[in-house]
């Protein structure tokens, strides 16, 4: 009885010890709803970030206390002459880990209010949510800073048809400006779908923030015969991907020419 013990006690330990290791955890996880956890580095310099379901996101120093995530938010205050550091804990035991799924029970304060009082977040790693049910049709995008006038809009199709037009109003030599158009390479095609279906475009919402000053992002997705529309000054972290990978790698697609074909993208 001793001995069995004894054995329990040293797996629930070495079990703790596996959960202490970041690089086990290490990646983004998300939840049907779309709250997400970031594990990417630990310590006071680290900066991971965590996004409730009402895509409210927050970054925080990450520590990890044997079974427990301690995310923590350290700020000085003018009342102390920023002489006190204040930490307040968003702690989250994980209950269960595995590769693909993350379960964890907010158990301070914080961490109880971030996520709405929820008795335990089931999360799966963004690598195992590849939806391959995603039948690609149509994007168009939209990136713009205040009027009715995009800095970049582009639009690529399931032909692989890529259209971009780069405004440009302060004649910058280093920036695009004009219309250009080109057909993708299988590679970045085929990149461009694994996007699509690894950024949860069923589920995914875009946050109605206001601000000002603020580049304003339009996706608009057709997939498996539906309009999916989406507009945020503050996309959320986990279409981050997505966004970057349209921005850089289709605007910046390497194969673009200049054209005369001049078309008028949807805009909502």
């Amino acid at each position: 009885m001793v001995a069995r013990l004894i054995a329990a006690t040293l797996i629930l330990l070495c079990n703790r010890i596996t959960l202490a290791q970041p690089e086990k955890l290490k990646g983004i996880w998300i939840s049907s709803q779309l709250e997400m956890i970031e594990i990417l580095h630990t310590g006071k310099d680290s900066v991971n970030y965590m996004c409730s379901r009402e895509l409210k996101e927050n970054f925080f120093n990450l520590f990890i206390y044997g079974d427990t995530l301690s995310y923590q938010s350290r700020y000085t205050a003018s009342s102390t002459n920023n002489q006190v550091e204040y930490v307040d804990r968003y702690d989250l035991k994980i209950i269960t880990s595995n590769d693909s799924i993350l379960i964890v029970e907010p158990i301070s304060d914080f961490s109880k209010a971030f996520f709405w009082d929820k008795p335990s977040i089931t999360l799966r790693k963004k690598e195992y949510l590849t939806d391959r049910t995603i039948s690609f049709e149509k994007l168009v995008y939209h990136s713009f800073f205040g009027g009715s006038a995009p800095h970049v809009s582009l639009q690529v199709d399931s032909a692989r048809n890529l259209y971009v037009h780069f405004r440009n109003e302060y004649g910058d030599k280093t920036m695009r400006a004009g219309t250009y158009s080109a057909v993708l390479d299988d590679d970045t095609y085929n990149k461009l779908i694994y996007q699509l279906r690894n950024a949860q475009l069923r589920a995914l919402r875009f946050g109605d923030f206001k601000g000002a000053d603020s580049a304003i992002t339009t996706l608009i997705v057709y997939f498996n015969g539906k309009r999916k529309h989406l507009k945020s000054i503050a996309p959320p972290r986990i279409a981050r991907d997505l966004l970057s990978f349209i921005d850089r790698q289709l605007a910046g697609y390497p194969g673009l020419k200049p054209t005369s074909n001049t078309r008028e993208l949807e805009w909502p």
